[in-house]
């Protein structure tokens, strides 16, 4: 099977499909019992023959791109998915899992570059979870405060500045 030659494709052994606020029509088929073609890669590391790992091949097809991104037409998205062995994928949650990846991407990015999550040199699990801990928790203070200093200047700011949303 190819992915960009649909005469190569066989039966999809699940499909999915809806309608959605932000995507339009949308398109989810699973092709199961499928692998990537193993090969060797000779001073790359690989001492002895690799092992095939068999999963499924998910393809999401989208009529439209949601708000912002309209202008650009939507490819069609190729995921993987590996489980437990007789376990068949949920198509509805690995789109939309997929796609909330964003919401979480931009999470970490702020708590690593603002917060500090990553600044510290720590030699013990123990001292990473207690730093985590004390970063997510000036996070939700900071959530929690949004409320009450929304209509609140900053010191080096005018009166013609607007308050902080």
């Amino acid at each position: 099977m190819k992915c960009s030659d649909p005469s190569t494709w066989p039966e999809p052994s699940m499909e999915y499909a809806c309608e959605d606020a932000g995507y339009g029509t949308l398109r989810v088929r699973a092709f199961s019992k499928m692998h990537p073609k193993v090969c060797a890669h000779e001073g790359r590391g690989s001492r002895g023959p690799l092992p095939i790992v068999v999963g499924t091949l998910v393809l999401v097809e989208v009529e439209r791109l949601p708000r912002g991104e309209r202008r650009r037409k939507p490819r069609v998205l190729w995921l993987w998915w590996h489980g437990p062995e007789g376990e068949a994928p949920n198509l509805e949650l690995i789109w939309r899992s997929y796609v909330r990846r964003f919401d979480l991407e931009h999470t970490f990015r702020f708590l690593k570059q603002v917060l500090g999550w990553s600044t510290p040199r720590v030699r013990h699990p123990e001292q990473a979870d207690r730093w985590t801990w004390v970063v997510l928790a000036a996070f939700t203070q900071l959530r929690l405060a949004r409320a009450h200093v929304a209509d609140m200047r900053l010191p080096w700011g005018n009166a013609t500045t607007t308050p902080l949303a």
